[in-house]
């Protein structure tokens, strides 16, 4: 991955990073009815406010993998990808061919991370790691916190079962190849990392200090992913 803080994973596939990509797409309007009943939805479960507005773009399958390789995102490695959110142009993305119920899915856990930017600044934040394992932590404390809260927003979802990941494999169904592969053993390691093992850490922060202790992560993260295991 060209870029310090995209993540592509094999099945929640939610994604988040900078980029200079640009699409002739119109934006939905910021009045957008559906846009502001999930901000709603998202307000209500983590009792934060949005700050401005959320610009989302779902755009046709062909369109959305262009911005993904304008994004430095290789055509492989894109088709595991449903959604992004882009810090650099504070627009999201998703790809319109996926079906409805994963499209919320993945439109709330996208305008979450809209919201941790709007708050927190992802950008500054990612900035701040001085070191690899710290950016692991940074971009795992983002992935875990939007994929837990996307799970209490849509408690139907079978994403739920991020929460019980016990082998990284577990996550795609299949045994990990060992190559470089986006389906590879280390890709779906870090998938597990970021949006199992990372959601079922803010879950047992949430339960002792409850979101107020979560929000509190983004100006004190912790020191290393082993602190974070």
């Amino acid at each position: 991955m060209k870029t310090p803080f995209a993540v592509a994973v094999l099945s929640a596939t939610f994604c988040v990073g900078p980029s200079t990509a640009s699409t002739a797409q119109p934006p939905r309007s910021t009045q957008d009815p559906s846009q502001l009943e999930i901000n709603e939805l998202i307000e209500n479960v983590r009792g934060l406010k949005f700050t401005g507005p959320v610009d989302y773009r779902a755009l046709p399958a062909d369109e959305f993998f262009a911005v993904l390789e304008k994004m430095g995102i290789p055509r492989e490695e894109s088709q595991s990808i449903q959604g992004i959110y882009d810090w650099a142009t504070k627009k999201l993305y998703s790809n319109a061919a996926i079906d409805p119920v994963r499209a919320r899915g993945t439109r709330i856990h996208e305008s979450f991370h809209a919201l941790q930017d709007q708050l927190f600044g992802l950008e500054a934040m990612t900035r701040r790691a001085k070191t690899s394992d710290e950016q692991y932590v940074a971009e795992a404390l983002t992935e875990g916190d939007a994929t837990l809260t996307f799970i209490e927003c849509m408690p139907e979802s079978s994403a739920r079962r991020m929460l019980g990941i016990k082998r990284p494999w577990e996550w795609s169904g299949t045994q990990p190849r060992y190559d470089g592969s986006p389906t590879g053993a280390a890709a779906q390691v870090a998938m597990a990392f970021n949006y199992g093992i990372a959601a079922k850490f803010i879950q047992s922060v949430k339960e002792r200090q409850g979101w107020v202790g979560v929000n509190a992560l983004y100006s004190k993260p912790p020191f290393s992913t082993a602190q974070l295991l």
